[in-house]
């Protein structure tokens, strides 16, 4: 039974540079037995809709007997590429013994960036997403210059959900088409990295085919096994050092 689904938007302005970004989600799905969850239309407006279909997606599986349950949800949002297929996400996850930990996400210059996390199945994260969603109504004097992100940001930090969430360094699962500039170095893709995002790029469509050009004109370059990365120790010891 699989532990982990994934996530993701398959709509919008950017149509076609999506397609083929969602084929690389497709086949790293396949790849390691993910069922994909994909949303082809708006639930809510604006980008409100991610956080819409994850509570379907929660709801769910927690009406479904633990055994049977799926245990993470991986969000991705459309503008993200898989460069490498050969990482599974079960990488990333928190060690067994911390069941304390519900949300696996990272930053950047602009705060949170929820282009990627990771979200245990469980009744913590049914509450965050469910306070994400109902932010404008309760808050609506608060500017939220991201939208749901902002929302998201703000919900996190509240008491009730410090503890559960953890950030992640971006280069793991969330990282950006670098520009060689060495002040982004903990931002920028690398070969054998996951995925590339790419948040704030302007042509989107164009930026995409780029990269999943390059990447099918040599794959040997970007796709490695999870052995010949560093991941596993980098991973290993950042759980080590919380």
């Amino acid at each position: 039974k699989p532990r982990i689904a994934t996530c993701t938007v398959a709509h919008g302005e950017h149509k076609e540079g999506y397609q083929r970004a969602l084929s690389t989600h497709i086949s790293h799905g396949d790849y390691h037995k993910y069922p994909t969850y994909l949303l082809d239309h708006p639930i809510l407006d604006g980008l409100w809709s991610k956080e819409s279909l994850l509570l379907e997606l929660l709801l769910q599986e927690l009406s479904k007997p633990k055994p049977e349950q799926l245990e993470w949800l991986v969000w991705f949002d459309a503008d993200t590429v898989i460069m490498n297929k050969l990482i599974p996400l079960e990488t990333f996850l928190p060690p067994e013994e911390r069941s304390d930990v519900h949300l696996l996400y990272t930053k950047d210059w602009n705060g949170l960036n929820n282009g990627v996390f990771m979200l245990r199945v469980s009744t913590w994260s049914l509450e965050l997403l469910s306070s994400v969603l109902a932010y404008r109504t309760f808050r609506p004097e608060d500017d939220l210059p991201f939208t749901e992100q902002s929302a998201m940001e703000n919900v996190m930090q509240m008491d009730k959900y410090k503890a559960g969430a953890v950030q992640c360094p971006p280069q793991w699962f969330n990282s950006y088409p670098g520009d060689g500039d060495e002040g982004d170095v903990h931002f920028d893709h690398r070969p054998g990295q996951l995925l590339v995002h790419f948040a704030g790029v302007g042509d989107k469509s164009k930026a995409i085919s780029d990269w999943i050009d390059k990447l099918e004109a040599n794959r040997t370059r970007w796709e490695m096994p999870l052995s010949e990365t560093n991941y596993e120790r980098q991973i290993e010891e950042f759980w080590r050092g919380l």
